[in-house]
C-alpha cells in the first residue's frame, strides 16, 4: 500500500481559534493523506459506513460540499472529536455555522493534493472535498485511530481513500496504525 501526504501549515497568528482547545499548536495545519493499494477495489460508502463507530461518526452523502468548510475550519483549529462532532451534527441539523478562518478554508480548497501516477499528479482539494462523493466524518473505530481526539474526513474515490484532518490528527493516526487499518480495508474489499 502507498500513502502520499500533502501537508499545509499556517502561522498560529493567522488562525482564529473559536473554540477552547487543550493544546494550541504552534503551526496548525491540515493534512490530506491519499491511500492506494494495487489490485484492490475502492470501498463503497456502505462498506465504509459499516465500519464506523456510530456514536462518533457520521455519513455525509449530499452535504459534503457544505460541510467541508466547517470541517476544515475545525481541523485547522485542532478542535477535538467530541466537540467537533457536536458542531458538525448541529450544522447538519440547523446550518448557521460561521467559519472562523474563511481565508484558510479558501486556501485549502485551492490547494493541490498529490495523487500517485506516472508521474504523480495534483488534484485540487475542492474536487475531492466537494466533488459529490459521499464522505464519512468522525473518529473511526472509537477513540483509537487518530489518538482518539481528532476528527477525520474519509473520502472514497476511484483511486483509493483520501483522509483529511488536522496535521497532528493524521500524524497521530499514522503512528497508531491508520495505514495498517486502511490496508486491512483494502484486503477485505479485494477478497469479495
Amino acid at each position: 500500500m502507498r500513502v502520499l501526504r500533502t501537508e499545509i501549515y499556517f502561522d498560529a497568528d493567522t488562525v482564529t481559534v473559536k473554540f477552547e482547545t487543550k493544546l494550541r499548536e504552534p503551526n496548525p495545519g491540515v493534512t490530506a493523506a491519499w491511500f492506494r493499494m494495487e489490485d484492490a477495489e475502492p470501498l463503497s460508502i456502505g462498506e465504509l459506513e459499516s465500519l464506523c463507530d456510530e456514536k462518533y461518526s457520521r455519513i455525509i452523502p449530499k452535504q459534503a460540499a457544505d460541510i467541508f468548510d466547517v470541517f476544515a475550519d475545525l481541523a485547522v483549529q485542532n478542535v477535538r472529536s467530541e466537540r467537533a462532532q457536536d458542531i458538525l451534527n448541529e450544522v447538519l441539523a440547523k446550518g448557521g455555522y460561521r467559519v472562523a478562518n474563511p481565508g484558510v478554508v479558501e486556501f485549502l480548497l485551492k490547494t493541490d493534493i498529490v495523487l500517485e501516477g506516472s508521474p504523480p499528479f495534483p488534484l485540487p482539494m475542492v474536487k475531492i472535498a466537494k466533488g459529490g462523493a459521499a464522505v464519512v466524518i468522525g473518529t473511526f473505530l472509537g477513540w483509537g485511530i487518530a489518538d482518539g481526539n481528532y476528527p477525520l474526513m474519509f473520502v472514497t474515490i476511484p483511486a483509493g481513500i483520501v483522509v483529511i484532518g488536522s496535521a497532528i490528527g493524521i500524524s497521530k493516526g499514522l503512528e497508531n496504525g491508520l495505514n495498517k487499518w486502511i490496508e486491512g480495508l483494502f484486503k477485505k474489499t479485494r477478497k469479495k
